[in-house]
């Protein structure tokens, strides 16, 4: 992975993809669910990408 996609993936520009995901945690040699549960325990436990509901829509 390049420099430009890190920075964006660190300053929240971009979302990775799985696969990104995946890359991550072999380069770190770890499994993939321990990166995810790192990945929570960063976020916290209110961290949501989902905004609010409008009109009964849930906005993502």
């Amino acid at each position: 992975m390049g420099k430009s996609m890190w920075s964006d993936l660190e300053k929240g520009r971009k979302d990775p993809q799985l696969s990104t995901l995946w890359r991550i945690a072999e380069g770190l040699n770890i499994k993939m669910h321990i990166l995810i549960e790192e990945i929570e325990e960063d976020l916290g436990e209110n961290f949501s990408f989902i905004e609010d509901f409008a009109d009964g829509h849930l906005i993502v």
